[in-house]
């Protein structure tokens, strides 16, 4: 369910992988060109995978979807709201659960696949979901690097994170993933909840190391004869470190990475842990 920029990215790589795949969005027009294939997407080799898909089409009909399938993957946006303590704006998603619940599913996993504040699964998506039988709810982040084409972020990812709703949720995924990535990631399975917490806790770790970096370059740029380029090269060296998100430069952004850090500081203080 969504298959904007990143739902379609999804649906091609499970496509690929030997998955029969339909997407469900409300844009009609949008719909059309995947069908017609006619899609002009800026996303490197969305557009190529598009045009040898056959097993792939999208529909804006909801009961179709859930009809077709037994994993309903939801992948729509919780963009950062900027007010107050609601860091991601949770209105499509729940929405989505909502209307899934209306249609009282029976033998479903359902897997979210967009940032959620930690509690959301158990608190929220449960609950919008209570008149479904026996139907699970998962939790299944991307993770996306800017300097990578999506596509690869999905084939080639350093680790699938699976929040299993019931070890058959976990299972499932699993297979799924092993089939669709053309590396060998890290699998981690996990509960909902500690899935939420790890995928803040990566990128908010990432954001620490480029904080980091850039703190050792400028006191190396006021320090006379000292080198920041060298200073962080040698650094990285040491295995418990890592060469990765550590050079001098510009300072994190994006859409996720800020909105991440304030999102995990609430939870923590949420759970009485003190944080600065």
């Amino acid at each position: 369910l969504g298959v904007g920029r990143l739902g379609i990215c999804t649906a091609l790589c499970l496509e690929k992988a030997g998955y029969h795949v339909l997407g469900v969005d409300v844009n009609s027009a949008y719909i059309d060109k995947i069908n017609k294939k006619t899609l002009n997407s800026p996303e490197p080799s969305v557009n190529e995978m598009l045009a040898t898909s056959k097993n792939f089409r999208a529909t804006t009909d909801e009961d179709e979807g859930v009809e077709f399938a037994d994993v309903i993957m939801i992948v729509v946006a919780t963009p950062s709201t900027g007010v107050d303590d609601r860091h991601y704006d949770h209105s499509a998603l729940s929405m989505v659960l909502s209307s899934l619940n209306k249609r009282k599913l029976h033998n479903k996993h359902i897997v979210i696949c967009c940032t959620v504040l930690p509690g959301y699964c158990r608190k929220v998506a449960n609950f919008l979901v209570k008149d479904c039988v026996n139907t699970t709810i998962s939790y299944n982040p991307e993770f996306i690097a800017q300097v990578m084409y999506l596509l690869l972020c999905y084939l080639q990812t350093d680790m699938v994170l699976i929040g299993e709703g019931t070890k058959d949720a976990g299972d499932v995924l699993e297979t799924m993933y092993r089939r669709m990535v053309e590396n060998e990631p890290e699998i981690r399975r996990m509960s909902p909840e500690s899935a939420e917490i790890c995928k803040l806790a990566i990128n908010c770790f990432i954001t620490t190391k480029i904080a980091f970096a850039n703190m050792i370059g400028d006191a190396a740029d006021n320090t006379e004869g000292a080198d920041k380029t060298d200073i962080l090269e040698a650094v990285g060296c040491d295995s418990r470190i890592g060469s990765k998100c550590l050079k001098p430069g510009y300072g994190f952004g994006g859409p996720c990475f800020p909105r991440d850090n304030r999102a995990l500081g609430h939870h923590m203080r949420s759970v009485g842990v003190e944080v600065r």
